[in-house]
C-alpha cells in the first residue's frame, strides 16, 4: 500500500535533543564500501543489551544497541532496537527518526510501556535511529537524497534481516519531529511503496 503522510501539530519542544552514548560498544566492522556499492555498509555486533523496566507485569523487553556505518549518508551512528513483546510472531516495524530526542525528550520508551500494558498496541519492532550530530541532523533533514537511500536502501534491509518477522507486518510506519518530520516526508515520498504510515510531528515544511 502508499504511505500516508500524517502532520500532527506539536506544542514546542525543547531547544534541541541531547546526545545519548552508549554504556559499551565494541569495534565496527564492515562499511568500508564506497557509496556505489552500499551493500557493503552494515552494522557491527551488539554493543550494549538490556531490559526496560516492566510495568504492570508486562514482561520486560529486550533493546539491543548497535552502530551503523552507512556508505550513502557517509557516517556512522548508533540504532537502539526495542524488540516485540512477541519476538516470534509477525510484527510492525515503526522507526524514529532523532533517536535520542524521542527517547530523552519524548520519553518513548515509557510510554511504549504503558500502551503495551494496556494492551493498546499490536506487536510491534521499534527502531530509534540517531541524528549522529547536530551538524548532520542539519545536513541530512532538509530532503536529502542520500539520508533516504540510508533509510531506505541499507537501514531497512538490515532490519528486516535481523527481524524477519517485520515482513510479514501490516504497518510499517516512519516517525519524526521538527526538521525530522520533514526528512520521514522526503523519505517516503522517495520509496511511498515502502510505508504504510508516515507521521511528521510539527514538520519543519517551511524548509526550502
Amino acid at each position: 500500500p502508499s504511505a500516508r503522510l500524517t502532520c500532527i501539530q506539536k506544542p514546542k519542544s525543547p531547544s534541541g535533543p541531547t546526545t545519548s552514548t552508549p554504556t559499551a560498544c565494541s569495534s565496527p566492522h564492515g562499511g568500508k564500501g564506497r557509496a556505489r556499492c552500499p551493500q557493503r555498509a552494515g552494522s557491527s555486533s551488539i554493543a550494549h543489551r538490556h531490559k526496560q523496566s516492566p510495568i504492570n507485569n508486562t514482561p520486560a523487553v529486550p533493546e539491543t544497541i548497535h552502530r551503523f556505518k552507512s556508505a550513502y549518508a557517509a557516517n556512522e551512528r548508533t540504532i537502539w532496537i526495542r524488540e516485540p513483546v512477541d519476538p516470534v510472531r509477525p510484527c510492525n516495524l515503526a522507526i524514529f527518526l532523532d533517536g535520542e530526542l524521542y527517547r530523552d525528550w519524548v520519553h518513548a520508551n515509557s510510554i511504549i510501556d504503558e500502551l503495551n500494558a494496556a494492551s493498546a498496541i499490536t506487536n510491534t519492532l521499534f527502531v530509534f535511529v540517531s541524528h549522529e550530530s547536530m551538524e548532520a541532523r542539519w545536513r541530512e533533514c532538509p530532503c536529502y537524497p542520500p539520508f533516504a537511500d540510508f533509510i531506505n536502501l541499507e537501514l531497512l534491509p538490515w532490519i528486516e534481516k535481523l527481524h524477519p518477522q517485520t515482513k510479514e507486518g501490516r504497518e510499517r510506519i516512519l516517525i519524526g519531529l521538527s526538521y525530522t518530520g520533514l526528512a520521514a516526508a522526503f523519505i517516503a515520498l522517495r520509496a511511498a511503496k515502502k510505508y504504510t504510515r508516515i507521521i511528521a510531528q510539527s514538520g519543519s515544511f517551511w524548509s526550502d
